[in-house]
């Protein structure tokens, strides 16, 4: 009866609303949580009508699948307001821009409480150092007291062996038996989708509530009915979580015991010395991007509402704010706040995530990220390069991916390979001719390629020139003007070299490859190509008088010349800088109709430009696989010999996550 009487009011209730009112969304995850939502809208619309309440704040609930669409929902201005546990605090202000404006005070104005493992008494074998196989309730994924710090210990102290950098989850389940752990499988904790099916094995909500943070044993009640229903043999709870889940019950705080980190266990009473660590306390949030009036007019009604609502309130007996048990909440706890709070407090200057949770939580976070590698160490070749590095660093740093990446910046591909292999870097990206050089020279060794859509880790090399220029093939390229990718790379050089030759375009049995090169074109760009490395007698010139760059970044071997690289001799085809270009078989499409947004790319059309085959003909674009120079292995990231097979596949793990996460077609 009281639900409908709260459906009726509800309807009627937009009537009271006027324009000045400031809207607080709060945002659910279940359908027991929107009942009680509901109930509030009632509670305070009543005292709008007798005349108590005068403010502007009109609350209202939104309901979101689980806690990460909630946060989603807050970050796109979809909802407003929730309460969250400080690990899950955390991970909305990491990663959805949120930011808490009040928290929760429990018992004696307390802002703290206890991380604990709960078990049955009269499991009497059970202890912190047999858990190994065990069934666990878990309350949820990240969060504070029920998987931040117990899982931090216990890999901090290595009762936990790590399985994978970047993947705490399969260490975890690795270690445990079946266990219940909510929200294990969304997609920040699972990218690839692979996380074990035990995670959700102890679960028993149905269809998208199942393992999510709206299933019945989620949260700090649902985990502890999980362990009362004899599914679990331990749950990581709070230390007054089964006090709140005894009250009215005929079990006894006896029937339950506390393990302890040295190996005993104690009666639940004894908390304060058999605990993973003291938690700072919940937080109300809101989004970071909310105008500081807004923020004040959130916090001005919800203080007054727990003046209102809470356990010594006026209208306590109206609506009851921090409890769940006077309401038929379909067998849920900690709905909207955790059932034990008695209050709410301003958290003032410590308005942002990183400020309100203490050194100690950022120890135990960094734990569950532990990796045996601290870093990665990029070896790039130019700022351009060192940049796009850097913001690949802040990018990884922000999803917490492990190892930490660092960009070292070398003076040539050759000092970069050379860095590797003398251990001064770990890491870099080469293009298939580098790839063999470094191979030969320096030992190093392929971890990754990369793909180009086709999965089989190659491209071709295609000849490139204007449509209007019809008259010219591959066979009459005597003076004509060149732009190469770079001298010693798979599409810039060996190709076609190869092709000049097998044209006949010069023989190089009578003169240096340069000096014919010098002879065949009136100018050319080959970037690198009168660098002592690899042309000792740096002549002719004409290699790079079609280049960019001016001063002593013309004709460098790295992005510091303009018309390096695959795309940068397109460019230099069509800036006018040659007749003819050497390029990848994707290049011309990845930098025309609109693709490519840099200025020199504008309004560039493929339809402007044919390939050139090896039998005389010309052809448009898209026909590469049957007119084409050859087909070359796809770039790859080297590191050195000496690495262990567990490095190298750290390193691939490092920038598998990162793909996953941040590459262009996810």
């Amino acid at each position: 009866m009281k639900t409908v009487l709260w459906s009726l009011f509800l309807l009627a209730s937009p009537i009271l609303q006027v324009s000045g009112d400031v809207f607080l969304r709060w945002c659910v995850t279940n359908r027991a949580e929107e009942t009680k939502c509901q109930a509030f809208e009632v509670a305070v619309a009543m005292l709008k009508v007798d005349g108590t309440y005068t403010g502007n704040v009109v609350p209202s609930c939104v309901k979101g699948v689980d806690s990460y669409e909630c946060m989603r929902l807050i970050q796109s201005g979809d909802a407003d307001v929730m309460a969250l546990d400080t690990g899950q605090g955390y991970f909305a202000g990491h990663q959805h821009n949120m930011m808490p404006f009040l928290a929760e005070t429990y018992r004696s104005q307390s802002l703290h409480y206890y991380s604990v493992a709960v078990i049955r008494s009269n499991d009497l074998s059970l202890t912190i150092n047999n858990l190994r196989g065990k069934k666990v309730c878990f309350p949820g994924i990240g969060m504070g007291a029920g998987w931040v710090y117990p899982m931090g210990l216990m890999l901090e102290a290595n009762m936990i062996p790590i399985q994978e950098c970047n993947a705490v989850v399969k260490s975890v389940t690795n270690f445990f038996g079946d266990m219940c752990l909510p929200g294990a499988l969304s997609s920040f904790y699972n990218p690839f989708g692979n996380n074990p099916t035990s995670i959700c094995k102890l679960c028993t909500g149905v269809l998208e509530e199942r393992c999510s943070t709206s299933d019945p044993y989620a949260g700090y009640d649902g985990a502890f009915n999980c362990l009362k229903s004899g599914q679990g043999d331990v749950a990581f709870l709070r230390h007054d979580t089964v006090e709140m889940m005894l009250a009215n019950s005929t079990e006894q705080l006896q029937d339950y015991s506390l393990l302890c980190q040295d190996g005993s266990r104690r009666s639940l009473g004894q908390y304060d010395q058999c605990n993973f660590g003291k938690i700072i306390s919940n937080m109300v949030m809101t989004s970071s991007l909310k105008q500081d009036a807004e923020v004040t007019a959130y916090k001005t009604f919800l203080l007054q509402a727990a003046s209102w609502f809470g356990p010594n309130g006026q209208y306590s007996s109206r609506f009851r704010m921090f409890s769940s048990l006077d309401w038929d909440y379909f067998g849920r706890r900690d709905l909207m706040f955790s059932d034990v709070t008695e209050g709410l407090i301003d958290v003032g200057v410590n308005n942002t995530y990183y400020k309100w949770v203490d050194p100690e939580f950022y120890r135990k976070v960094s734990s569950l990220n532990y990796c045996p590698l601290n870093w990665a160490r990029w070896c790039v070749i130019s700022k351009d390069e060192k940049s796009k590095c850097q913001t690949m660093l802040m990018a990884f740093e922000a999803k917490d991916l492990r190892p930490r990446l660092d960009c070292i910046l070398g003076s040539s591909t050759d000092n970069c390979m050379s860095m590797i292999a003398n251990g001064d870097a770990d890491l870099m990206n080469l293009d298939p001719g580098d790839v063999y050089t470094a191979g030969r020279k320096y030992g190093l060794k392929p971890i990754a390629s990369e793909d180009y859509g086709n999965m089989n880790s190659s491209f071709y090399v295609v000849a490139v020139a204007r449509k209007r220029d019809h008259y010219m093939t591959l066979f009459n390229l005597k003076k004509k003007r060149a732009c190469l990718p770079g001298i010693g790379r798979g599409d810039g050089w060996i190709v076609p070299v190869n092709i000049f030759i097998e044209t006949e375009q010069f023989l190089p049995q009578h003169c240096t490859i340069f000096e014919n090169l010098g002879q065949l074109f009136v100018r050319s760009c080959i970037p690198g190509a009168v660098d002592k490395l690899y042309n000792p007698t740096q002549k002719p010139i004409s290699l790079v008088e079609g280049c960019a760059s001016g001063g002593a970044k013309k004709g460098r071997r790295n992005s510091d010349d303009y018309y390096y690289g695959a795309t940068g001799a397109f460019r230099c085809l069509v800036e006018k800088g040659g007749d003819i270009a050497f390029v990848r078989h994707l290049t011309v499409r990845d930098n025309t109709d609109s693709r490519n947004r840099a200025i020199w790319a504008r309004n560039r059309r493929a339809d402007d430009y044919e390939l050139m085959c090896k039998d005389g003909s010309r052809t448009q674009i898209d026909n590469w696989r049957n007119c084409h120079l050859g087909k070359v292995p796809a770039n790859a990231v080297v590191t050195a010999q000496y690495k262990s097979e567990e490095e190298k596949h750290i390193y691939w793990q490092l920038m598998n996550y990162g793909q996953q996460f941040f590459s262009s077609d996810m």
